[in-house]
């Protein structure tokens, strides 16, 4: 393991952490606005508050718009979940540094982050069929006049359950045609296998 530089390591951390926040506020978006303070209304997508159309489930199971202050825009991209472990992975593996998991400021959400994706990942595995398409766990929808920005009838083309992770949107902010992306679901068995490793290592380190 390497002594973190402390410019470099300084910005790496500050990712990890600004990633971890954009998790808990939401983890089907994939862009967030650059603040939530006093000036959020300067940052936010004006375009996608009034055109995009897009749900999550309330309490109760029953669909409810999902935009939230601090959201820019709120398409599902896999990869979007995954690199945030990616990038918390390498950087454990090439430093040793616990501080952006349990030991800096912050550092307990990143656990509670962790435990988020995995949640949103096991929601969007599971199957949609028509006896459950209502209350579909994310909708996406927006006015367009380019199809591969919206998804049709709001959860993608007809499908047949495979057992993998659904996405919505591509790492090109694409739509995806095919909802069941085999490069984003070996992402996603190679970066929960590595974060697997890195819980393991942070168990020793706490104990320690």
């Amino acid at each position: 393991a390497e002594e973190p530089d402390e410019g470099l390591g300084l910005l790496i951390r500050g990712v990890i952490g600004r990633h971890v926040e954009n998790i808990l506020l939401d983890p089907f978006a994939q862009s967030f606005t650059l603040s939530r303070g006093f000036f959020d209304a300067v940052w936010c997508d004006l375009s996608a508050w009034r055109h995009d159309r897009t749900t999550q489930l309330d309490e109760a199971g029953k669909p409810m718009k999902a935009m939230k202050r601090g959201v820019y825009q709120r398409k599902f991209e896999l990869n979007a979940l995954l690199s945030p472990l990616r990038l918390g992975r390498l950087y454990f593996e090439r430093t040793a540094d616990t501080r952006p998991f349990i030991g800096g400021p912050g550092g307990g959400r990143w656990l509670e982050a962790v435990r988020r994706i995995y949640r949103t990942l096991r929601t969007m595995q599971q199957p949609l069929t028509p006896w459950n398409i209502s209350r579909a766990p994310y909708t996406f929808q927006t006015e367009t006049v380019e199809p591969k920005d919206t998804q049709a009838h709001g959860v993608g083309r007809a499908h047949r359950w495979t057992g993998m992770i659904r996405t919505a949107f591509l790492p090109s902010d694409d739509a995806a045609r095919m909802v069941y992306h085999v490069p984003g679901n070996a992402m996603a068995v190679v970066e929960l296998r590595g974060t697997a490793r890195l819980l393991r290592s942070l168990g020793g380190a706490e104990d320690s």
